[in-house]
Formats: C-alpha cells, sequence, structure tokens
C-alpha cells in the first residue's frame, strides 16, 4: 500500500534528512515538506531532488510558519486529503516568551495542536493515518543530563529529576506559560539561571506537555495512531542546529568531541536519528497509538539506575515505562494538558491580528521579529532534540 507524507521543517535538521530516506522507501509515494518560506522550501526539493534521484513532483510544499496562526490555517486549507502519514517535526530550544503568553518552545507544538485540528475538522486526516509528534528524550528522566537541567521542582515546573508527587496537574499550564530563566533555584546566579539550563529546561517543560497533549489526541482518536517519538541526541552539529541554540558549553562539546557522546551512549548520528522516523512511519505498525517510543533504557539497568534512560541513543522502547508523567494512569495529566492546550488555541485563534510572525536569521536584528520575544530570533525550523 503507497502513502503520502507530510512532514514540518523538511527545508533542514533531521527534517531534511529523514525526507531523504523516506524518498527510498516504496511505499512513500509523495512528499509534503513545510518551511517558513517559498524560497526555503524550493531551495530544499531542487537539493533532495540532486541527492535522492527523485522527481520534483515527488516533492510538494507548503508554506508553514507555527509561530503565525494565519499561517497554519491556510496550510491546513492548502494540504490535500488523502496525506495518511504525518511527522510533526518542527520545534527548537527557543527561549523567552512569546506574545501570545505561552514560551516560545511550546509555540511549535501549539501550531502543530492547531494545524491537526484544522485537518480533522476538514476531514482531511483518513481512518487508519500514523502521526508522530517529535518529543524529546528530556521529556523524562535521562541521568548523562544531571547537571544540565536544573531542579525547577522546587519552583512548580517540571524537573527531569524531581519527584513525580512534585507535578501534577496544577502545574501543567505554568510548564508553558513561563520563563524558568528567572527561576530562583540554586543552579541561578544572581538570580538568573545559567542560559543554557535555562534553555533546555524550557525546552523539557515543553516537550512533557506536548507528549500529554498527544496522548489525550490518541486517545480521542482511536482510528488513529498517535504517538510521541524522538530522534534521539544526534551527535553531528553541521547538521543538526539543536546544540547551537542551546549554547555553551552543550555547543562547544558538542563541536570539539561529538565521537566521544557517540562511545559512551548519549548521542548518535544524524543517519541513525532520522531512520526513526522512517521505522516508526512505514512498514508494519510497531507501536499502539499513545505509545511514546524513544530510546530505551541502555545501560541504566547495568548500572542499576531502574526506570530512566541514560541518553539519547540505542534501541527504541516505549518510554511510558520510565516515568509516570509519561504513563499517566489515570489520565489527568493528559485530560489537563488537553484542557490547557485548547484554550491557548482559542486564545490565539480569537486574538490572530494581535500576534505577527516575522521569520528572520540569528544574525539579523531580533528586534524584528514581532511573533518572537526579542531575546531569541528562531534559528533554522528543525533543531531536533
Amino acid at each position: 500500500m503507497s502513502h503520502k507524507l507530510l512532514l514540518t521543517a523538511g527545508n533542514a535538521g533531521c527534517g531534511y534528512y529523514a525526507l531523504v530516506k523516506f524518498a527510498k522507501e516504496s511505499e512513500i509515494k509523495e512528499c509534503w515538506l513545510t518551511a517558513r518560506s517559498d524560497k526555503k522550501a524550493q531551495d530544499a526539493i531542487t537539493s533532495l531532488v540532486k541527492e535522492t534521484g527523485k522527481s520534483r513532483e515527488f516533492f510538494q510544499h507548503v508554506v508553514l510558519d507555527l509561530a503565525d496562526y494565519t499561517s497554519v490555517i491556510k496550510a491546513a486549507q492548502a494540504l490535500p486529503s488523502d496525506i495518511d502519514r504525518f511527522c510533526f517535526n518542527a520545534g527548537g530550544a527557543y527561549g523567552g516568551m512569546h506574545e501570545l503568553g505561552v514560551t516560545n518552545t511550546y509555540i511549535p507544538t501549539l501550531g502543530h495542536a492547531i494545524l491537526l485540528d484544522q485537518l480533522l475538522e476538514m476531514d482531511k486526516v483518513p481512518k487508519g493515518s500514523r502521526i508522530a509528534y517529535v518529543s524529546s528524550e528530556t521529556a523524562r528522566p535521562v541521568w548523562s543530563f544531571a547537571g544540565l537541567l536544573p531542579g525547577f521542582g522546587r519552583c512548580g515546573v517540571f524537573s527531569n529529576f524531581c519527584l513525580s508527587s512534585m507535578w501534577g496537574e496544577a502545574n501543567v499550564e505554568d510548564a508553558i506559560t513561563r520563563d524558568v530563566s528567572g527561576c530562583g533555584d540554586p543552579c541561578c546566579i544572581r538570580g538568573h539561571c545559567l542560559p543554557f539550563r535555562g534553555r533546555l529546561q524550557q525546552y523539557a517543560n515543553g516537550k512533557l506537555v506536548g507528549s500529554l497533549y498527544f496522548g489525550q489526541i490518541a486517545k480521542d482518536n482511536p482510528e488513529l495512531n498517535v504517538i510521541s517519538i524522538s530522534p534521539g541526541a544526534i551527535a553531528d552539529p553541521e547538521k543538526s542546529s539543536f546544540v547551537n541554540a542551546v549554547g555553551f558549553p552543550v555547543k562547544n562539546l558538542m563541536r570539539l568531541m561529538p565521537s566521544l557522546f557517540e562511545m559512551i551512549g548519549v548521542a548518535h548520528t544524524m543517519d541513525a536519528g532520522v531512520q526513526r522516523y522512517v521505522e516508526l512511519l512505514t512498514g508494519e505498525e510497531k507501536y499502539s497509538s499513545g505509545s511514546m517510543p524513544m530510546s530505551g533504557e541502555l545501560l541504566c539497568k547495568c548500572l542499576c539506575f531502574p526506570g530512566c534512560a541514560w541518553g539519547g541513543k540505542g534501541k527504541l522502547g516505549d518510554n511510558r515505562s520510565m516515568s509516570a508523567l509519561l504513563r499517566d494512569d489515570d489520565g489527568k495529566l493528559k485530560k489537563k494538558a488537553f484542557e490547557v492546550t485548547q484554550k491557548w488555541m482559542k486564545n490565539w485563534s480569537e486574538n490572530a491580528g494581535t500576534y505577527s510572525s516575522v521569520p528572520i536569521t540569528p544574525s539579523a536584528s531580533a528586534g524584528a521579529n514581532k511573533g518572537f520575544s526579542k531575546e531569541i530570533a528562531p534559528e533554522e525550523e528543525s533543531m531536533n532534540r
């Protein structure tokens, strides 16, 4: 059986290299990619055609800026009704707050939620479709990241290493509406968190809530297969811009010693990371709807650290078994994440004309970007995970 694929942020990073692999799969008859501008999409398609040998018609595109409500609606209207494989890949470790009132990190998830909501309303998601929300390894405990992610549990915001009992329904909205860089935590210097730690924490917060939201989507739409996935940690700063967005010292270490991170089981290659996308969206269905296949418990069991992952590398496994928050046995967290996200979706739709997004490069003036806060301009579309 043949399928049509939609992959957001297909012009760079994990998205681009995933499309190279998808193009080699016989069951994929057409790939739709998104980018923030027509030029970026056209340039990516030119490169993809050259690299894969496919015809230009095999790659279609639609302009999509997930930080712009109107752009999301137009993209939903432009997409065909027979796409049945969806990879919501766009996202990144952005800092600061969006003018809407949620973190810049959560905006791509909110945009994806609106896109899917519109497609469902337009009957553009066929029965049996597979939907993969690209989450993050940091959405649950990662021992190799200890020291990089601060302990914000005491501040009412999710921490990788705080007890699950410290985080509940009351914290869901706080996790996506609070800029944690000013949290009064011991990791802070003069009241402000070290930039890379604050940014990683904000990223983890948003991805946790996003995973819970799409977990509720899976529950509410049994005719679909909806999962949260991750390409893992990519030890290739030339291909993945995630480490560049996080900043010092992660960026410097990954640039200088990428092979070391592979050797100790923390990260793997871009090829290995995007192969996960292909594995989960083609062939036989490998995980039931609602699953969260990410890196398994590599090394942890041997080191007597149960219920966690060592790094962002290794055989895939349903990560709900590693985190009570992700497992959410009574379903209350998923329901709350759904309610909160839907509230902000409604807020955005009612005030769409108030906010705008002018994508710029990091080297341009941050003040020119009206959609994202002035603290950081969005980097390339795909900054994974």
